[in-house]
């Protein structure tokens, strides 16, 4: 219907004109309610599907949340058991003053320096840890898989402890002693695991030598006993 022909119906008073403006008022109300109650689904299936994705997405964030303090805990977990580990002998005083290391000096002064007089400590220990690294690197393919993979988790533990102690300094956050202490525990470590690989490599040669040695003085005597 064009529309002249609904005004003109709306305006006209007859019977049958009447009856077809209540027929379009009718059929229009139709189509609203129906395109009320189409957009009304449509709404509610966009919100069931957003409020779908947001549960996916916090689900999601707890995971990961939960995943990352997992690992951290079982990490510095580790790292404190490693270090906590003691050997029957400590060949760390001993590795300090052959290579001329000071982790020990440290662990000393750590509670009555002044606050001025940790950078120093922190330096003399970094020295320490690039010496013992270079060290320990030279030995590694001597090294167990588990001693190197603990002195991988020790390495990440040391950089990490580092940036607490830096922070703590510029920023006031954390405990810049505590980060101290444990650098000069995994220096130490560092130096005992290294005193300990060269004790067990000391042994070998020797034993070695004595194999060598019985096996000429065999082969002397079979010499001298010989008919030949």
């Amino acid at each position: 219907m064009d529309l002249p022909f609904l005004n003109a119906c709306a305006n006209s008073t007859s019977p049958s004109a009447s009856k077809l403006n209540a027929l379009v008022i009718s059929v229009g109300y139709s189509h609203l309610e129906k395109f009320t109650y189409d957009a009304e689904i449509t709404w509610r299936s966009s919100a069931l599907v957003i409020l779908s994705e947001l549960r996916e997405m916090f689900f999601l964030v707890v995971l990961s949340i939960a995943t990352a303090a997992l690992f951290a805990y079982w990490f510095r977990y580790s790292c404190h058991l490693i270090l906590r580990t003691r050997t029957a002998e400590n060949f760390g005083e001993r590795v300090s003053l052959a290579k001329g290391l000071s982790f020990d000096h440290v662990k000393v002064e750590i509670e009555r320096t002044t606050d001025h007089d940790l950078e120093r400590l922190y330096f003399s220990l970094d020295k320490d840890y690039r010496v013992m690294t270079r060290l320990l690197g030279d030995d590694a393919a001597e090294m167990p898989q588990e001693s190197r993979w603990e002195m991988s988790l020790l390495r990440a533990n040391f950089s990490l402890t580092r940036c607490h102690f830096l922070l703590s300094r510029k920023l006031g956050i954390g405990d810049a002693r505590q980060a101290l202490a444990e650098m000069s525990e995994t220096v130490e470590h560092f130096a005992n695991s290294f005193g300990e690989q060269t004790s067990l490599r000391a042994m070998a040669w020797d034993c070695q030598g004595k194999i060598d040695s019985g096996a000429s003085r065999a082969q002397m005597r079979g010499a001298h006993s010989s008919p030949f």
